[in-house]
């Protein structure tokens, strides 16, 4: 959906969990190869939950149902180190650390109260170039499904 106020053009996108949200193309990260089993999802906006917090949806800019959750991982796994391939650092046109965010896609299973972070795959985001890529890392220490809450 489009608005025009006077001159500017706003493009919003009705989405099923927060109704209709402004996109700024110039927020909106690309990831050329989608995520993980959603490989036609390549926009993204990534929506705070709470400013300042390090809890997100990053929400698909042409698909409204398709949000994910995630977080980042520091403040629950301080020793969490995860190392980027070359090729996706490449990938990502990532030349310098301080242009990179990570993040990690929650699971919550509501019946259990669990909530688990994917430590294995996650998200790296060059914050300059607007990009945004899913690595699968090659140390297998750090889980897929990560508890919430435990040591």
């Amino acid at each position: 959906m489009t608005t025009n106020r006077g001159s500017l053009v706003q493009t919003l996108l009705r989405t099923t969990r927060f109704g209709d949200v402004p996109v700024d193309e110039g927020r909106v990260f690309a990831f050329a190869d989608g995520l993980m089993g959603f490989p036609a999802a390549t926009r993204f906006l990534a929506l705070d939950v709470d400013n300042g917090s390090d809890i997100y949806w990053l929400q698909c800019v042409s698909d409204g149902a398709l949000a994910f959750l995630a977080i980042s991982p520091w403040e629950y796994f301080p020793d969490y180190t995860p190392e980027i391939d070359e090729n996706d650092q490449v990938a990502l046109g990532l030349d310098r650390a301080d242009d990179a965010t990570l993040l990690c896609l929650l699971s919550v299973d509501r019946d259990a109260d669990v909530i688990t972070a994917n430590l294995l795959g996650p998200i790296v985001l060059n914050t300059t170039l607007r990009r945004g890529r899913q690595v699968v890392l090659a140390d297998v220490r750090w889980p897929l499904a990560a508890r919430l809450g435990s040591s």
